[in-house]
């Protein structure tokens, strides 16, 4: 919350006298700060917590400890950014499937799934390839 007060410091909003509206759209006009991902409007803040608490359950199943404070702020910020439940539980289990006890490699795997650009494969090569590789039964 600190960067975004910063922020309305150095576009000169001084007035703490601003309602939450106009605070807002001083915040919208403004193109030098940067805005945080949107959570989904048909979500609750309820829903959200409690998936949240069930991915921190889920992630100190998983590594058998307490998550810790930044590893939790990492859970969150991964929900903001749009991840779903199950790929955040799915990216817990493939990095504990792995012998990686840490959020960080479930963090490469989440974004390495994301930004991957995925290739369709030419259906002639692909049966070339397979005439050439024969597999044995």
């Amino acid at each position: 919350m600190d960067k975004y007060l910063e922020a309305l410091l150095e576009i000169g909003i001084y007035n703490v006298g601003l309602t939450i509206s106009e605070l807002l759209e001083e915040l919208d006009d403004n193109e030098t700060i940067e805005k945080p991902a949107p959570i989904k409007q048909d979500m609750t803040i309820l829903e959200k917590d409690d998936l949240l608490s069930r991915l921190y359950s889920y992630a100190e199943t998983c590594y058998n400890r307490e998550l810790l404070e930044y590893e939790k702020t990492m859970i969150s910020e991964w929900f903001d950014s749009g991840y779903s439940y199950d790929q955040i539980s799915k990216a817990i289990f493939d990095s504990l499937k792995a012998k990686k006890m840490h959020l960080q490699y479930a963090n490469s795997l989440l974004y390495s799934r994301t930004t991957r650009p995925t290739t369709e494969i030419d259906p002639e090569l692909k049966a070339m390839m397979d005439s050439v590789f024969k597999k044995s039964a």
